[in-house]
């Protein structure tokens, strides 16, 4: 059994990897080579002459279930009808994989008929002028984004929807459940803010885990604390009304965090890991840590891999010589400066670029309304993790008993919980320098928890330089 269960987690480290590895982005560009449709042409399947089956290509770069999902969604859609036929190709393991392969087709005119790329990368993939918002489309039906509040704002510019489809997550707290009866904390209350999380990994501490929060040092975690606190994080309502020319770093909640962080590794209560590996969740397997930040979107994969089911790894080597024997995985919300559960919309979305023929455009559109339906939806959650999205979905009968009954469920619930709490009039940064904006945030966390820079002096230097890569943006994409 033993040899059972460390093969189990040698794959799981891998799939939770290539899980989170979509997280990263690339040098942001601009291109007006290529033309892109505003009007959405619904009905241009009508005109295809019926013996000529219109292909769609499909770029991604998600892995394991949510791969798994993708693929079976496009066979089972291709067998329902013989007007369109559905071709998924991954572009790699990660969202700046494909956000590249999308870029190099801007420049040789290849593009093809649907992205899912990061909603983070949104703002960018907009600024190149290629695509055709989802808006158009029902605009062309008359009809509104049947989507919940909370994603129309997050996923919208300027007051237009951009995605056909949203593949939405969010960042929780998995803690093991063990460990906290093991240290006489109940195991049905985690803690949902950074003083609690400090009481509770002293609490662990005490009891013989080593450094009891895996703390992954993300862009993304910041801009949860700074929203959550009622701060932006740069200017034009965030980046909504127009492109950001101004960083907002320097705020009361960035020194609150950056000092907690400082606090927490100086006091062996966290260890810190950067962005990019699998590293924070070995710690957590091996039991030296027992609580990790992380997206929503590894839970099914964690519910498959531990009940001995295989996944899609995408290849990548595995590490070995971890035991997951009694790992006994629990949620909670993203803990907050005050208050838990204060997230934005994350995850990845689905874009029809405007460049191609209209009967292209137009089986994007059908595609992404089928997996949008509500038996898409719950396949999405179920087996993808993705969240439900389409309003009234929390109520359904499936769903309910999915969160009741299954590991994977309740784990992915405490994101549903947080979506469905989000405040649409806060819908977070659009950024279109994404990745410089990123790593210059991440250094920053990066400079406390490893380097144990003084706070003021990070914060000020971050400052100047969000400045500078917001104004370069702006004067790149004028």
């Amino acid at each position: 059994m033993r040899r059972v269960l460390r093969s189990r987690v040698v794959v799981l480290i891998a799939a939770l990897g290539l899980v989170v590895a979509a997280s990263a982005c690339v040098r942001s560009e601009r291109s007006l080579s290529l033309s892109a449709s505003k009007v959405c042409p619904v009905d241009a399947l009508d005109d295809v002459d019926p013996d000529d089956r219109v292909e769609l290509e499909v770029w991604h770069a998600i892995n394991a279930e949510a791969k798994t999902t993708l693929e079976e969604l496009a066979e089972s859609y291709n067998e329902s009808q013989d007007r369109v036929r559905v071709v998924v190709r991954s572009q790699g393991t990660t969202y700046s994989e494909v956000l590249n392969a999308y870029f190099q087709g801007i420049s040789s005119g290849d593009l093809p008929g649907l992205l899912h790329a990061d909603a983070k990368d949104m703002r960018v993939l907009i600024d190149t002028a290629t695509l055709l918002p989802g808006q158009a489309c029902f605009d062309a039906l008359g009809v509104e984004p049947d989507v919940i509040p909370a994603v129309r704002a997050g996923l919208s510019v300027n007051d237009t929807y951009w995605p056909s489809l949203a593949t939405v997550s969010s960042n929780i707290l998995y803690y093991l459940r063990n460990d906290f009866e093991a240290a006489g904390l109940d195991p049905d209350a985690p803690p949902g803010t950074l003083d609690e999380l400090t009481e509770t990994a002293r609490a662990l501490k005490d009891n013989g885990v080593d450094r009891p929060l895996a703390l992954l040092l993300a862009d993304g975690f910041m801009e949860y604390w700074v929203q959550g606190a009622g701060y932006e994080m740069v200017n034009n309502r965030d980046g909504r009304d127009g492109l950001a020319t101004e960083a907002n770093f320097d705020n009361p909640a960035t020194h609150r965090v950056l000092e907690w962080i400082k606090m927490m590794v100086d006091e062996g209560l966290a260890q810190p890991f950067s962005v990019g590996g699998v590293d924070q969740f070995l710690a957590v397997l091996a039991r030296t840590s027992s609580m990790v930040i992380e997206t929503s979107t590894a839970s099914t994969t964690i519910a498959t891999l531990l009940a001995g089911e295989s996944v899609d790894t995408g290849g990548v080597d595995t590490p070995g010589g971890v035991d997951a024997s009694g790992l006994d995985p629990a949620a909670g919300p993203f803990p907050g400066i005050s208050q838990p559960g204060q997230a934005q919309i994350g995850g990845g979305s689905f874009f029809i670029p405007g460049t191609t023929p209209p009967e292209v455009q137009a089986a994007a559109w059908e595609f992404s309304q089928y997996m949008a339906s509500a038996e898409g939806q719950r396949r999405w959650h179920f087996q993808g993790s993705y969240l439900p999205i389409v309003p009234g979905l929390d109520d359904d009968p499936e769903m309910q008993a999915f969160w009741q009954d299954d590991l994977g469920g309740q784990l992915l619930h405490v994101g549903v919980e947080q979506l469905l709490a989000i405040d649409p009039d806060k819908p977070g940064p659009s950024v279109g320098p994404k990745p410089s904006y990123t790593q210059a945030i991440e250094a920053a966390m990066g400079r406390v928890a490893f380097e144990g820079d003084d706070v003021d002096d990070v914060i000020r230097d971050t400052q100047r330089d969000l400045n500078r890569i917001l104004q370069q943006y702006v004067e790149d994409n004028e």
